[in-house]
């Protein structure tokens, strides 16, 4: 199959994931568990990649899929991260309303505690994963 371009489509899904690929690892490196957020632009990031690797994939590329793959991971962190960043939310919220109405709010602090923590080991584990994603050989997209 061939592009606009008159290229084969491999090699302009290589492209893709190769600029795809060097992106999202740049905005991994700046992924830091005592700041507690997500940089900005990462799941937008991860997205495109998945997409690439996908339809670099269904043309015969093994490679691309281990790529796709690491990017599945990397997108799960984010969603398992900002779950818990709804979930403190809440919790928080709920805290409040038992609070006016003279009840213990201490059971939500202690959740919220529990939430905060999954949010550091989530990013945490995403920082690790963006180090992996870093060193997933390349010589491939050449």
């Amino acid at each position: 199959p061939l592009t606009y371009r008159d290229e084969r489509a491999g090699e302009a899904l290589r492209e893709a994931v190769r600029r795809s690929l060097a992106k999202t690892r740049k905005q991994c490196r700046k992924v830091d568990p005592a700041v507690d957020e997500v940089p900005a632009g990462l799941p937008e990031l991860v997205d495109r990649l998945r997409a690439a690797a996908a339809a670099a994939g269904s043309v015969g590329s093994s490679k691309a899929v281990e790529v796709g793959t690491a990017a599945d991971d990397l997108a799960s962190l984010i969603g398992a991260y900002r779950r818990t960043l709804l979930l403190r939310e809440a919790l928080r919220l709920l805290a409040v309303q038992a609070h006016a109405a003279n009840g213990n709010g201490f059971t939500f602090g202690r959740l919220h505690a529990q939430q905060e923590r999954a949010g550091r080991v989530a990013l945490r584990d995403l920082r690790k994963a963006g180090k992996a994603l870093r060193q997933t050989p390349v010589g491939w997209l050449d």
